[in-house]
């Protein structure tokens, strides 16, 4: 996943999506990027779905992720150099 803002420009893997009471908590991968820790609140998630659903081309993406991820295990990503986190 690329995370694009002010503070920073790196590829980061998401290393578990787990729930905390109400809320989804997702964290990055160790070793791939700034430790981070995202809590996805119900409205939040709510909207997030509302507007995946209400998209035709995320729903298409969707359908198309089994032969988008053979197609991606098939080339690895090679290393970002913007990030040192990265596996050479």
């Amino acid at each position: 996943m690329r995370v694009t803002s002010q503070l920073a420009d790196m590829d980061m893997e998401i290393g578990s999506i787990t729930r905390a009471g109400d809320r989804i908590v997702v964290q990055t991968a160790p070793g791939t990027g700034i430790e981070t820790r995202i809590e996805i609140e119900p409205r939040d998630a709510a909207r997030i779905l509302g507007l995946a659903l209400r998209n035709p081309r995320i729903i298409a993406f969707m359908f198309a992720l089994p032969l988008l991820c053979r197609r991606a295990r098939a080339q690895p990503r090679p290393p970002d150099p913007q990030n040192p986190w990265s596996q050479p």
